[in-house]
């Protein structure tokens, strides 16, 4: 944007400098001499802008073009892995399946019985112990009321 500003701004003064000198309008203190001195310094100025412009455009758009690198190369990173992830994934799942068919080996049915055994002996552990904690919760109720009724009398 600020470089098509300047390259009008450049059209104009070319423009301007090729008005003959009987349609210019005179000029206070030194005439047409001031002006052209001005113009070739605003001319000057104008290339210095644009200079830069160019410059700060290209190094922008070498940023760019590396940011764009990157995020290409993150982006087939991510996608490596997550074939990756899919293919470990149908891996297991094939495996489970398979398992799963072809059922407990003679040896490790004796071992899943003793593995029932001990969950089913967990959860009767548990159970009493929640119901401990149930009944010490409720004791500790009828002693803060116990308490209270010591200190009333």
């Amino acid at each position: 944007l600020e470089l098509d500003k300047l390259r009008g701004l450049k059209a104009t003064l070319a423009e301007a400098e090729a008005i003959p000198a009987s349609q210019q309008l005179p000029l206070p203190q030194g005439g047409n001499d001031g002006l052209a001195t001005c113009a070739r310094g605003n001319d000057a100025d104008l290339d210095e802008d644009l200079d830069e412009l160019v410059a700060r455009h290209c190094a922008d758009r070498d940023a760019a073009r590396s940011l764009a690198t990157a995020l290409r190369k993150r982006a087939t990173t991510s996608e490596h892995q997550r074939r990756r992830l899919v293919a470990d994934l149908r891996l297991a799942r094939n495996t489970i399946r398979r398992l799963e068919l072809a059922g407990p080996p003679p040896a490790a049915d004796r071992d899943a019985r003793h593995a029932l055994s001990l969950a089913q002996r967990l959860e009767q552990l548990v159970a009493v112990h929640r119901q401990l904690l149930r009944k010490y919760a409720a004791l500790e109720l009828n002693l803060a009321e116990a308490t209270k009724k010591i200190c009333l009398r």
